[in-house]
């Protein structure tokens, strides 16, 4: 297992970089779940592409941040 000068495994740098889109996906179970919204509830679709496109970005930007090399 690969570490850094951080202490920071790098497999645990994966694991935490991927931690926003994972919670992202969880927000749209837990709102289908939860009966939040329905499937008549109006622009469900681009609120959804919304909430994994803003999970997607935080994940790469904190991933980006976790493996910048200085």
């Amino acid at each position: 297992m690969k570490t850094d000068t951080k202490g920071i495994s790098f497999y645990g740098k994966i694991l935490l970089g991927a931690s926003p889109w994972l919670l992202s996906m969880y927000l749209l179970f837990w709102l289908e779940k939860s009966g939040t919204w329905i499937p008549e509830t109006p622009h469900r679709d681009k609120i959804t592409i919304v909430i994994v496109t803003v999970g997607m970005l935080a994940s790469f930007f904190l991933y980006s941040h976790l493996v910048k090399k200085k």
